[in-house]
């Protein structure tokens, strides 16, 4: 360990984009297994749409409770509309998105073939329900 580098030996292939997501993760793929580091860090790039997500919806529901606690019953409202408009716009381009790419997902993740009939239904089932599941999510919200 001349350079204190805890994942030295393990097959770390040194090119500028070794730490990336997708490098650590093929490394996973592979078997290697990830020093500490690298383990944190994957675990915080994947962690981190999942974290802005509840900060988001947690200041959302503080402003929306500020709002009507203000008796500003016109601007909550305006907010809930503005939640419904923007949660079903981006649910119908995520559903689009989704549908589009699941037919092909399961063979671009390396997945064995028996189950690609399976998993591209699963997932385009998955991602065309997305408008109804964020409009779910942001009713029971608020």
């Amino acid at each position: 360990m001349a350079h204190g580098n805890e994942d030295e030996g393990l097959g770390r292939e040194h090119s500028p984009n070794a730490n990336s997501s997708a490098a650590l993760l093929d490394r996973l793929r592979r078997g290697d297994e990830l020093g500490r580091r690298d383990r944190l860090s994957l675990v915080a790039r994947l962690s981190l749409p999942a974290i802005m997500a509840q900060l988001s919806t947690t200041l959302m529901q503080y402003i929306d409770a500020s709002m009507v606690g203000a008796r500003r019953d016109a601007d909550a409202r305006g907010v809930l509309l503005q939640g419904i408009v923007c949660c079903a716009a981006v649910g119908a381009v995520l559903a689009l998105i989704g549908t589009s790419l699941a037919p092909g997902l399961p063979a671009w993740l390396g997945g064995d073939p028996s189950v690609h009939p399976g998993a591209s239904a699963y997932f385009g089932n998955l991602c065309a329900g997305l408008p109804v599941t964020a409009l779910l999510a942001l009713t029971t919200g608020m």
